[in-house]
């Protein structure tokens, strides 16, 4: 991976991540949820956010892909 060595923020969030976890069957994207109770998905190859979904107001204490999903 190229780049200046600094690492890359990501931004979707309004409180603090709680979780994350990368897809094995699609390299470079990556699932946050937080505090907030919104999930957000990630394409490391884009700049910004993919998807944003609120889920509620409680916090998102964990994640999982499903196969084939």
């Amino acid at each position: 991976m190229e780049g200046s060595g600094v690492p890359r923020g990501l931004k979707g969030h309004t409180a603090t991540a709680t979780s994350c976890i990368a897809s094995r069957q699609r390299p470079g994207v990556v699932v946050t949820a937080a505090e907030d109770g919104c999930m957000c998905l990630f394409d490391l190859r884009c700049k910004d956010v993919q998807l944003v979904k609120k889920l509620g107001n409680d916090a998102i204490s964990s994640l999982c892909f499903k196969e084939g999903s």
